[in-house]
């Protein structure tokens, strides 16, 4: 997979954001097939690598968990609260997922206090948009 350039979209927005740490967060849905999902974690830290994101962790949700999106909420949370424990500003997070079917389509409440980036399409999605704003990104 090749690397961005520094003219790339994604690089512009976290530039003009002013992010000076970059955390990542992967989040998919278990499929029934562990190969499916290696496959598929394995896709979610290529992006976070082409992107120049540090992935912390991927949450992956089992069948039979309950709310799976507030498992989500809860893990950036964690994140912001170390570290704000450590004595560091709160990273930027960045959710990284393969499509918006592992979301219910709706980005917004991930929006409300992260980025999201989709895998297929390649699409980001800007913290504090909440009508779910599409800012397509080109390869």
């Amino acid at each position: 997979m090749r690397r961005i350039s520094r003219a790339h979209p994604i690089r512009r927005i976290w530039a003009r954001l002013a992010v000076k740490r970059r955390v990542g967060l992967g989040y998919m849905l278990a499929p029934a097939d562990p190969a499916r999902r290696h496959r598929t974690e394995q896709r979610l830290r290529s992006l976070a690598r082409k992107h120049d994101v540090k992935l912390a962790r991927v949450v992956v949700i089992g069948p039979t968990m309950d709310r799976p999106l507030g498992r989500l909420l809860d893990a950036i949370g964690t994140l912001h609260a170390a570290a704000t424990a450590q004595g560091r500003p709160k990273p930027a997070v960045l959710v990284i997922t393969p499509d918006l079917d592992h979301i219910d389509k709706h980005p917004a409440p991930i929006c409300e206090v992260a980025d999201l980036l989709t895998a297929r399409p390649e699409r980001l999605w800007i913290r504090g948009r909440t009508h779910g704003q599409a800012v397509p990104v080109d390869l």
